[in-house]
């Protein structure tokens, strides 16, 4: 019985060669018998018996999203290695989360860099899988809800099919922005 890995990788960053970098990487692992020398020297991992890995990239939210479906015959190593490779890439804030299926086991990297939400003031911008007063209701007990993003806004939840404009300007802003994914991962690793 083959394990089945899901990897989901966010890497926040607004540099567009990570991106570049990653598709080139993307690409070498859909066929990886042919690129073994090309992916051993890029990830240090030697790719002799690694099957092809399949990730889909999508760098439409403001933070780059790697996402794939995998087989157990991937070795845990391999994904270290991965992992070990987007944070060089990357300048900003990044951290993946690595799911096990047939144990129901999870490996995290980088979620030192998510920010405290307690206490802050926090705004969400897009569609979102949780009823929104839901996620506002939480908001408010851990910190204080702004319907609007302005300077005020100390984190910015992006959901799905954003306005682009407001990413825009929480960048401008300089405001933290985070996906629904990481605002659950913060709240889960909260004590109590």
């Amino acid at each position: 019985n083959m394990s089945e890995w899901s990897l989901s990788a966010n890497i926040h960053t607004e540099v567009n060669s990570v991106v570049q970098d990653l598709e080139v990487l993307t690409g070498l692992l859909r066929s990886p018998q042919k690129n073994v020398q090309t992916i051993t020297d890029l990830l240090g991992f030697d790719a002799g018996l690694l099957p092809a890995v399949a990730l889909d990239l999508d760098a439409s939210k403001g933070a780059v999203t790697l996402t794939g479906e995998l087989s157990g015959a991937v070795p845990l190593a391999f994904f270290e290695k991965l992992v070990d490779y987007i944070d060089t890439l990357s300048d900003g804030q990044f951290h993946a989360r690595l799911f096990d299926s047939s144990s129901g086991g999870v490996e995290s990297w980088g979620l030192d860099d998510l920010p405290d939400i307690e206490g802050k003031v926090i705004t969400f911008v897009g569609d979102f899988q949780e009823e929104l007063d839901d996620l506002i209701e939480l908001a408010n007990s851990l910190g204080r809800y702004e319907a609007e993003l302005s300077h005020l806004t100390e984190i910015l939840v992006i959901g799905d099919d954003p306005d682009a404009g407001i990413v825009e300007k929480a960048n401008t802003l300089k405001t933290p922005c985070i996906t629904e994914e990481d605002f659950w991962d913060i709240v889960d690793a909260i004590p109590g």
